[in-house]
């Protein structure tokens, strides 16, 4: 059973998410030779200001753009 872990930034909308689950789900049934059923996506959402790029939380850069 595979299983794919994506972990990104809070702020991506449902429709973004169910087609990168759709797409990976798909790839992996191609790839892998797997049914869909047994393909499993684990969205892991972290918030913007508990995200640090280069000392700078992903929050604290969005203010300056």
């Amino acid at each position: 059973m595979p299983r794919v872990i994506v972990e990104w930034l809070a702020g991506r909308s449902k429709e973004t998410q169910d087609a990168l689950a759709a797409k990976l789900t798909e790839d992996v049934v191609d790839i892998v030779k797997v049914k869909p059923e047994s393909v499993t996506v684990v969205f892991k959402v972290n918030e913007r200001d508990n995200w640090y790029k280069a000392g700078v939380s992903a929050a604290e850069r969005d203010k300056t753009k």
